[in-house]
């Protein structure tokens, strides 16, 4: 069930889902928007091997194939058309788990989460991920972010705008623990170093 921005803020409260960097985000009737963090990654477009699943973390390959770029207020990224990066929200979340279950809201029902694009990147033909809208519950960190440009025009990416936004569900049951190798990233590799 999609919570709206009323039962969101309640879940700020109640101490369900954290959410750091929170200020100057709006809300819309049923999200909360996000923007982007300044530190984004480009992968070199031939790095000299392939990617083998399995072989080692995904996080420590993303880091070694591609180069780190920061955006400043005064200087955005320009993302050609069909080019892509990794970047990663400004803002950090944590949907709590049932071990860290309080008093305060011992009877409501967990959390967890969708990120989707905004309308306005969407028309031009920017897509904000592929196929990881999902925020498991226990997740906690900045919201990695795989964009591409599908479009016919280079689209600036800055720091003041809304790139996305958050869906907040309730969770059905209590799930085991959340376990991944990306739980506590601040950048888009993956990696737990803060920008």
């Amino acid at each position: 069930m999609l919570l709206s921005n009323v039962k969101i803020k309640e879940a700020l409260e109640d101490g369900r889902l954290v959410i750091e960097n929170l200020e100057g985000c709006a809300f819309d009737n049923t999200a909360v928007n996000f923007s982007l963090s300044p530190i984004i990654q480009v992968p070199y477009p031939r790095f000299p091997t392939a990617v083998r699943f399995g072989s080692g973390k995904l996080n420590e390959f993303l880091e070694q194939s591609s180069v780190q770029h920061t955006i400043t207020e005064q200087q955005p990224f320009e993302l050609q058309p069909n080019k892509f990066i990794l970047a990663t929200t400004k803002q950090s979340v944590w949907f709590k788990s049932t071990s860290v279950r309080t008093a305060d809201w011992q009877n409501r029902p967990l959390l967890a989460g969708r990120v989707e694009g905004k309308s306005s990147y969407a028309r031009l033909g920017l897509l904000v991920h592929f196929t990881a809208p999902t925020i498991h519950n226990g997740f906690e960190g900045a919201i990695t972010l795989e964009i591409m440009n599908f479009g016919v025009y280079p689209v600036a990416l800055t720091l003041d705008r809304p790139i996305c936004q958050l869906l907040v569900e309730e969770v059905l049951g209590d799930p085991d623990e959340y376990m991944s190798q990306f739980q506590g990233q601040q950048r888009p590799a993956g990696t737990k170093t803060s920008v």
